[in-house]
């Protein structure tokens, strides 16, 4: 085992202007695909990821995988594409749908267990919290929607899109939307706890650490909200669009925006730690945090040194990257829009193995229980995985 040193930050960021070429797909489709011997530790089989980057301080990591390759495990086919990515608990996959509706897939078989059916399409990421799966539409309307029926709890209705993924604080939900709010509602009921006014839309998932919400926007600004109250404790203008989620660690909050720029302050008033500034760069991707390093750059993915802002290493792919990295260990997981999901090894950066999708990757990965959930924007939802858990088969 080696030992690290320092923190880890991962970043992505994305061409302006990009192409990607159609690979063809494995040639095994079939819904298992090959079959390893499960191998995987028991807290590596019970870990969760109920949100979009796990939720929370959206760390975007998790317990260690095996470094080696992942067959696909089984293949599930969403109506109109997805760009949703997906949550993770309990056995079950949640994701939406750019076509409609919500559906809840089976980790062990792949099956489908329900699908909520809605007019509208899903950009943001489910939350899985307090029995229920909490989602934003593109119509503004906010759901909450039995988990084991499929059936809708709760709605509420936003006064224009969400794409912010849904975070949680105590027994509240929090999210953004293009009307210029961020909204807490009571997870129960979907009652109005507060809501805060920006200067322009909420595009990105809020982060909650600290008693705090934590949220940036196209106003080029990242607030810390009391949580509690809904009052601003503190902004900081970082002279750009933030079209990506913050992340906290350590008594400091990390962010980058569309001009090539990460800035990372301080939790408890906002003065700024370090900045980092990437030329000809626009950061789409939110950042994931792990002991160790950072990643991110233009098309590529960089690793920034979490405590100074250096870059450490960058792994450029040819297409570049609309999605955000998860950490397993000491692998960082990133989805492409070459179609793959690339597997790099955190230290160096250097790519340890790749899945090939059939089309361009918008959606993030999750990682749970023993498997690497993402969706292509075709709408073909990959499960792999080297072994899973009895508790699993249902």
């Amino acid at each position: 085992m080696v030992k690290r040193v320092g923190t880890v930050f991962i970043l992505i960021a994305c061409m302006a202007i990009g192409f990607w070429v159609f690979h063809e797909p494995p040639q095994d489709r079939a819904g298992n695909g090959k079959q390893a011997e499960p191998a995987l530790s028991a807290d590596v089989l019970s870990a969760q990821w109920p949100a979009f980057q796990k939720g929370g301080p959206l760390h975007g990591s998790t317990v260690a995988l095996p470094l080696r390759e992942m067959p696909l495990f089984w293949e599930f086919k969403i109506e109109r594409g997805g760009e949703s990515s997906p949550a993770i608990a309990d056995g079950v996959v949640y994701v939406g749908g750019m076509g409609g509706g919500v559906y809840a897939i089976d980790l062990a078989t792949g099956k489908l267990r329900w699908r909520y059916e809605t007019k509208s399409s899903f950009a943001a990421s489910p939350l899985v919290f307090l029995g229920k799966v909490f989602i934003g539409d593109e119509d503004g309307m906010f759901l909450a929607i039995d988990l084991k029926t499929g059936k809708q709890v709760w709605q509420f209705e936003s006064e224009d899109e969400i794409h912010s993924s849904a975070n949680r604080f105590g027994e509240h939900v929090v999210f953004g939307s293009y009307d210029n709010h961020m909204y807490c509602l009571r997870a129960a009921d979907g009652g109005l706890v507060w809501k805060f006014e920006a200067q322009a839309q909420i595009h990105a998932t809020l982060a909650v650490s600290d008693g705090l919400v934590f949220g940036g926007g196209c106003d080029h600004t990242l607030r810390a909200i009391d949580a509690q109250t809904g009052k601003e404790k503190w902004a900081f203008d970082v002279g750009a669009v933030i079209p990506t989620a913050p992340v906290c660690f350590d008594g400091k909050v990390a962010v980058g925006a569309m001009d090539g720029v990460v800035v990372c302050l301080k939790i408890a008033d906002g003065s700024k730690v370090w900045e980092r500034r990437i030329e000809e760069e626009s950061f789409y991707g939110s950042p994931a945090y792990s002991e160790g390093r950072i990643p991110s750059k233009k098309g590529a993915v960089y690793s920034l040194d979490a405590n100074t802002g250096e870059i450490q290493w960058t792994f450029a792919a040819r297409s570049g990257f609309d999605s955000s990295p998860a950490i397993s260990g000491d692998g960082v997981y990133i989805t492409g829009k070459d179609s793959k999901l690339h597997v790099l090894d955190i230290r160096t950066g250097k790519e340890i193995w790749s899945f090939v999708a059939g089309a361009k990757i918008r959606s993030s990965p999750a990682i749970g229980q023993g498997a690497v959930v993402f969706c292509d924007v075709s709408g073909h939802l990959y499960c792999l995985s080297s072994g899973r858990a009895e508790g699993n088969q249902r």
